[in-house]
């Protein structure tokens, strides 16, 4: 009893610490990149921060020393009750029922879960010392059958099967092999004793990542996940899920797949790749496969011998490239398409396809992205290669050049705590902000000024008629133009995404013209007809080549 009454009172602090932790939470744009519809305080009106444009303070208004120091503490109390919980269920020969059911009732799983949902491997180097009392926790409940389904999510548990921490670690064991083949470490052998010394900002101050922690941490993931998945495995466990197994095949085995859930498992398989987009010749020449932006800096930094020699840049790109292989967004509306060069971590591709309910809808938009020898001190350089031959400027933030205009990659002047971060900061962070801040639903209230007049009948107007230009352009260069002629490292992915989603694509289509013809919008209405005319003859084109 008095074990019992000690394990209730620690179980009481995680979820009063939890408790605390989200009354006290407070989101921010490079973390949580939410569409604003615009905001108002004092009578101002606000436009989505981060874009670039809008009114008001660039004054910060939130104090990043402050907010790291209350995680460190949380940290530390976290990891404490963690270890305390390993330590009690290594010393009990024997977990009862009882014991497990104070776990099953408490917040652990979830807490444990939200952590090793948490794919980033750039992120866990900051935190290793908890991520190893986590793992210790995990160890411990796998140890006991008992205590095992809370793992494994049986016998009715409410979770869903993918989100079990059994899955979740397996998923985190990905990741791990990803990192190590792009960085090609052998974690078993520890190889790396060096500690990489990380300037941050303009200050003289330093902050160590001993390398060969992080490989310690990462093999034990490995190890973690497999021990879990040797328990899971054990036969009496197996024996009393078998009848659980067996009606969900079938269920889903007599259901078939909505066009949707094609879409997502055909074009899940296709997000994330490697593309051989130089080759270097026998005489050092590079030679680019395909087209790239930033082609003649590549070939300046080569010279100099300064693209590859940087090994900070190389292992932050390796633990941000781990978690992108598995965390771009994919849904049925948009989804992140990312290519990397088979050999170079500095050089990539990058396709979104444009959201739904937006100008830009079910568009493929291209971008080039290229790592500078400073990153992560300073941010990547990105460019929008879809202009329709630098014709189009697609959105205030992107211009007909393929500039891109956020102030997380301080093209703007914003906030302080919205510009680029070299400890926060990451690629798939830039990513989300151009789908979710830049292809919204009306891009002419990004123009600087312009968010003032979104409550007036002329500037109503304006953004109807910003709006029929861009589903033009659309229509015409990101749909069309992407169907005749894609870039080699995408086609597949073109292709397959008109073809899964080309009555989805017409009704869309059909839907922009009856609203242009609703406005009496007849010069638009004419331009996009024909427009309309051409993607559908290519996609007839697309759909007699692909049943050959």
């Amino acid at each position: 009893m008095l074990k019992e009454g000690v394990l209730k009172f620690i179980i009481n602090l995680l979820e009063d610490l939890e408790t605390s932790k989200k009354k006290n939470s407070k989101p921010t744009e490079q973390c949580n990149p939410v569409v604003f519809t615009g905001i108002t305080a004092n009578n101002v009106h606000y436009w989505a921060k981060g874009t670039g444009f809008g009114t008001g303070s660039l004054a910060s208004n939130w104090d990043i020393g402050m907010a790291l120091s209350a995680k460190k503490k949380e940290e530390m109390q976290l990891m404490v009750i963690f270890q305390v919980l390993a330590a009690f269920l290594c010393e009990e020969n024997k977990i009862l029922h009882e014991t497990c059911m104070i776990f099953e009732n408490s917040c652990l799983t979830e807490v444990l879960s939200g952590f090793l949902r948490n794919d980033s491997i750039f992120d866990m180097s900051h935190h290793i010392v908890l991520y190893h009392a986590i793992l210790k926790l995990v160890r411990s409940l796998a140890s006991s059958t008992i205590t095992l389904k809370l793992l494994t999510g049986v016998k009715g548990m409410s979770k869903e099967k993918s989100s079990t921490i059994q899955n979740l670690l397996l998923k985190l064991k990905t990741c791990v092999e990803t990192y190590n083949k792009r960085l090609k470490i052998n974690t078993k052998r520890m190889i790396s004793k060096s500690r990489v010394k990380i300037y941050i900002g303009e200050e003289n101050l330093y902050s160590e990542t001993d390398t060969e922690e992080l490989n310690i941490l990462l093999y034990h993931i490995k190890l973690t996940s497999d021990f879990v998945q040797h328990k899971a495995d054990n036969k009496e466990l197996s024996a009393a899920n078998k009848s659980d197994t067996v009606v969900v095949c079938t269920s889903e085995s007599n259901n078939a797949k909505s066009s949707e859930q094609l879409y997502l498992a055909v074009m899940s398989q296709l997000q994330f790749d490697t593309y051989e987009i130089i080759t270097i010749k026998g005489n050092g020449i590079l030679q680019f496969n395909v087209p790239f932006y930033y082609e003649s800096t590549v070939r300046s930094a080569a010279s100099t011998n300064n693209d590859t020699s940087n090994s900070l840049r190389a292992r932050r790109l390796a633990q941000e490239f781990a978690t992108l292989s598995t965390s771009l967004p994919l849904s049925y509306s948009s989804t992140l398409f990312l290519r990397c060069d088979s050999e170079r971590l500095d050089v990539i591709k990058v396709l979104i396809t444009g959201p739904e309910d937006t100008p830009y809808e079910n568009g493929c938009f291209e971008f080039d992205v290229y790592f500078p020898a400073e990153y992560p001190t300073s941010p990547m350089s990105i460019n929008l290669k879809t202009t329709g031959k630098q014709t189009i400027r697609f959105n205030p933030n992107l211009y007909n050049n393929g500039s891109v205009c956020l102030s997380i990659l301080n093209t703007w002047s914003g906030r302080p705590e919205e510009k680029w971060n070299s400890q926060t900061s990451s690629l798939l962070q830039v990513l989300v902000s151009i789908q979710s801040l830049i292809l919204v639903s009306e891009p002419y209230y990004n123009e600087p000024g312009y968010e003032q007049m979104r409550a007036t009948l002329q500037g109503q107007q304006n953004s109807r008629d910003y709006n029929a230009n861009i589903q033009q352009a659309t229509i015409k260069w990101a749909m069309v133009e992407q169907i005749k002629n894609p870039t080699l490292c995408f086609k597949e992915i073109i292709h397959k995404h008109f073809l899964l989603k080309q009555t989805r694509v017409i009704a869309q289509c059909e839907r922009w013209l009856a609203e242009l013809q609703l406005k009496g919008n007849t010069q638009s209405y004419q331009s996009l007809n024909i427009h309309f005319a051409e993607l559908k003859t290519e996609l007839m084109k697309l759909e007699k080549n692909s049943g050959k």
